[in-house]
């Protein structure tokens, strides 16, 4: 195939041919039958090097080759680990050869802010994402020739890409809300779709735990309302599609939450999305303030705080905590307390009305069933004297926090109410009195040395 043509109707022979071999890569292994795809790459390359005004390579060309191109990878990389399973050394040029322009590929479509090919801009972005998972992952542990196709995984495109694909649903004065109804609608199915693999990624470890923050600041921010056409904001009931999306990603976290080894990451990434939402619904000086949406974000990290010792997919209602991870979260809240007053720097009401209240109250809704009773103290001790330091709006500002807690220290008085009860005198738990033995009274005479003439014997 030859990719010298420059107009479209000269790509219709090259799309049909790629559309057959899409359909074939994509029910079984011909890897054996096609030993490179160094002319099906070129296609893509072709299109990243394209503007909006001239594409060279038709995007529907360009999108089934790329797709040929990634699932040749696959193949490729799951006949060597079956290979590996009993030859030490096979050959692995050309699969690192393909891989590599692959990613370089991808790497070059990544770009939110090139023109045109946003289908195939998507579509790299996902590639670029799970090719790199894969030479990151399990394929690439254990032998030399196993660790030798190893890529170190950078994320930092994936996070631009992201970053930069989503505010143009997320603000009002995108260029997206300039287009038709129905090109709006295509475009959040599109950006809903990159969130739920993004969400994916958190949880699979592409992106890990500290790419939550970019998915979950945009809660209660990315929907449209169907009769002004402009973001839905939503609050505990009406979520959008895009709030389930960020509501999974913060459930994938559940296991990293349990793991010991994982769990400070997990509670780092929970409390910087809170921060991140808060940052995006709560800006300083401007009427674009929704404090729902941290509310409703804090809500989702609760959940899954208080679920993540439960089975996947589990919403067992009254659950709790691990108490490591309630010390752990506990630990984490003393600094948002701290991040909580300092808002209102300059101690105006307005800064604490608009300000405090609304961070205290989202992070009131983290509070029940993951921070324990005896974490709740010293949390009640910090915010008091720390409201004793701020200014006269402290108090009404920290009080739906203040609530929580007290619900909390509650608990801790009637705990140590029943255990007075039960140490005290006269409780079955209580310590009885101590009696000193007498002297030892003989015993009954044994049977044998008795006069058993006179006993009765029963029928």
């Amino acid at each position: 195939m030859s990719a010298g043509p420059d107009s479209a109707s000269a790509f219709a022979d090259v799309y049909a041919h790629v559309v057959v071999l899409r359909a074939l890569i994509r029910e079984g292994d011909i890897t054996s039958q096609l030993q490179s795809v160094s002319q099906i790459l070129d296609l893509v390359e072709l299109a990243a090097r394209s503007s909006m005004i001239v594409q060279t390579v038709p995007e529907k060309t360009a999108l089934a080759a790329l797709d040929v191109a990634y699932r040749f990878v696959l193949w490729r990389a799951l006949r060597l680990d079956r290979q590996l399973q009993s030859d030490t050394n096979p050959n692995t040029d050309q699969l690192r050869v393909d891989r590599d322009r692959v990613l370089a590929v991808c790497l070059d479509l990544a770009d939110a802010a090139a023109p045109g090919y946003g289908r195939l801009r998507d579509h790299a972005f996902m590639v670029l994402g799970r090719v790199q998972r894969l030479f990151s992952g399990r394929l690439v542990h254990g032998s030399d020739a196993r660790r030798a196709l190893a890529v170190d995984a950078d994320t930092s495109a994936l996070l631009s890409f992201f970053n930069a694909r989503v505010p143009a649903l997320a603000h009002p004065e995108g260029p997206l809300y300039e287009e038709s109804p129905a090109a709006r609608a295509i475009a959040y199915a599109r950006v809903c779709a990159l969130g739920a693999l993004w969400a994916q990624w958190v949880g699979d470890g592409t992106v890990g735990a500290s790419g939550l923050p970019a998915l979950a600041r945009y809660t209660g921010r990315v929907g449209t309302d169907p009769h002004t056409q402009g973001p839905r904001r939503v609050g505990f009931v009406a979520l959008s599609a895009f709030d389930h999306v960020i509501q999974a990603g913060v459930d994938a976290l559940r296991p990293l939450l349990a793991s010991p080894s994982h769990r400070d990451r997990a509670v780092s990434a929970c409390m910087d999305s809170l921060r991140a939402s808060f940052a995006e619904s709560v800006p300083v000086e401007s009427a674009e303030s929704d404090a729902v949406n941290v509310a409703t974000l804090a809500r989702f990290i609760g959940s899954a705080l208080r679920m993540a010792a439960q089975p996947d997919g589990s919403r067992e209602t009254g659950a709790l905590a691990p108490a490591a991870l309630g010390a752990a979260w506990a630990h984490a809240h003393e600094a948002a307390i701290d991040f909580g007053l300092a808002l209102a720097s300059d101690d105006s009401e307005s800064a604490w009305e608009s300000r405090v209240a609304p961070w205290f109250a989202a992070l009131a809704q983290t509070v029940a069933g993951v921070v324990r009773p005896r974490h709740a103290e010293a949390l009640d001790a910090r915010l008091k004297r720390g409201v004793e330091n701020a200014g006269a709006g402290a108090d009404a500002a920290v009080a739906s926090y203040q609530r929580a807690l007290d619900r909390e220290l509650a608990k801790q008085d009637a705990i140590r109410a029943r255990m007075a009860g039960v140490m005290s005198p006269g409780s079955m738990m209580s310590p009885g009195p101590v009696f000193s033995p007498g002297p030892m009274s003989p015993g009954p005479e044994p049977l044998a040395h008795r006069n058993t003439d006179d006993m009765e014997l029963s029928e």
